[in-house]
């Protein structure tokens, strides 16, 4: 009960008392006269500790996926920073915390492994809104599609996976305010750089990507880049007509970590035969290459990936104009030209 009760002050309150007493022995130097040992000197103090207060000033930072299932659950994967005011690091494990909304429950929301140091902390929360049972789940998601909600989080009797903790945690009262259509947030960094485009002489394109990590540190495993029912492309811009540059196929697989990064070559879809809208608008990017060496496309992928070893498949939006990345810059060389072969 001691320890619950120090658990639930630490979780919930801004600073929680401490106890120290003991007893030290004294060593005295007595100059000529010696060393003098004082044995058994009793002491008590009492220290105020900084506590979690209640994780206050938890902050949504970016959506990973929001994921609509068959079964009218939504799952959203997302990066939250929650502030350790104190000075200890705190290891709480897998937590859970009920969801709700407008005096609602919604569902809930988890966190593996969560550890808190002192300051700021990137974490990936996993919030399940059980549309399935709870109608107040769905009113939270399609009012998210045009307004910002507050979801409130509380602790409860089974919140941690280790039970020593449940009856600290089970008081933690906290809530967090999602931006509607996640207006105003982004990635940490873009998630692909220094794309450069060969094509050889019997026309096969091979591009060529730097890729990072855009999730705030955590890495990533890249699974495949076509989705089933949708085809991620390049398209061409600043022609005087539409072009699809490229298409992606499922021959790209790497792991990136949270801070490196990893460049691949790999094959990319270009027509087989040009129509004459084709012919035309790569003679145009024929022509623009010997001017500027580059190409610029708007990137439409949504790659599967798996984040942070938690070994989901998630579709993730990494769409260039979403992302408002801008025109995306494509090193290209004379032999763009074998393309007209």
């Amino acid at each position: 009960a001691a320890f619950s009760n120090f658990v639930g002050s630490l979780s919930t309150k801004a600073s929680h008392p401490v106890t120290l007493k003991g007893a030290v022995d004294a060593k005295l130097n007595l100059g000529i006269f010696g060393h003098l040992t004082v044995p058994g000197i009793g002491f008590k103090a009492v220290v105020p500790f900084k506590g979690l207060d209640n994780l206050k000033n938890t902050k949504f930072v970016y959506a990973v996926e929001m994921n609509p299932s068959i079964d009218r659950n939504v799952y959203l994967a997302s990066i939250v920073t929650i502030n350790n005011p104190s000075s200890l690091t705190v290891s709480l494990g897998d937590v859970t915390f009920d969801a709700s909304a407008n005096g609602e429950r919604i569902g809930t929301s988890s966190i593996k492994k969560l550890t808190l140091v002192p300051g700021e902390n990137k974490i990936i929360s996993y919030t399940t809104l059980e549309g399935s049972t709870l109608p107040e789940a769905l009113k939270f998601v399609n009012n998210l599609s045009s307004m910002s909600q507050t979801m409130n989080l509380a602790g409860f009797a089974g919140s941690s996976t280790n039970p020593a903790l449940n009856g600290g945690l089970k008081n933690v009262r906290t809530a967090i305010n999602i931006p509607g259509k996640f207006e105003g947030l982004g990635m940490s960094q873009v998630p692909y750089k220094d794309w450069s485009l060969k094509v050889s002489a019997d026309r096969v394109a091979t591009v060529t990507a730097t890729f990072q990590s855009p999730y705030y540190g955590y890495p990533y495993e890249f699974v495949q880049a076509q989705p089933e029912f949708y085809e991620p492309n390049a398209n061409a811009v600043g022609l005087s007509g539409f072009l699809v540059a490229w298409t992606f196929s499922n021959n790209i697989a790497f792991k990136v970590s949270g801070t490196g990064t990893v460049t691949v070559s790999f094959e990319v879809g270009i027509p087989k035969q040009l129509s004459a809208h084709e012919r035309n608008m790569y003679t145009e990017i024929v022509k623009n290459a010997k001017a500027t060496g580059k190409l610029l496309v708007d990137i439409d992928m949504s790659p599967v990936i798996k984040i942070a070893g938690d070994g989901v498949d998630r579709i993730v939006d990494w769409n260039s104009v979403n992302n408002k990345m801008g025109p995306i810059s494509v090193a290209v060389g004379d032999d763009v030209a074998n393309i007209l072969l």
